[in-house]
């Protein structure tokens, strides 16, 4: 819900300063964290809590390997 609020007063002010959203991209990100939501909620009984956590402590690694490397 937070997530929510913060987004709808995002393209709120965004589009007072003159910046209007797009709509088609804003969309399709919202039906797929709504799939990602469900799908994740149903299957995380099923995953081991050590195979989540070492699966998200490997794409923060990547991601951060890749920043790092973008910088040079």
């Amino acid at each position: 819900m937070g997530t929510f609020l913060t987004s709808v007063f995002g393209v709120f002010y965004y589009s007072i300063l003159g910046y209007p959203p797009d709509w088609q991209i804003g969309i399709s990100i919202g039906i797929g964290g709504l799939f990602g939501m469900y799908a994740g909620a149903r299957l995380q009984k099923y995953m081991p809590e050590k195979v989540i956590r070492y699966g998200l402590a490997a794409i923060v690694l990547v991601i951060s390997l890749r920043y790092i490397f973008e910088g040079f």
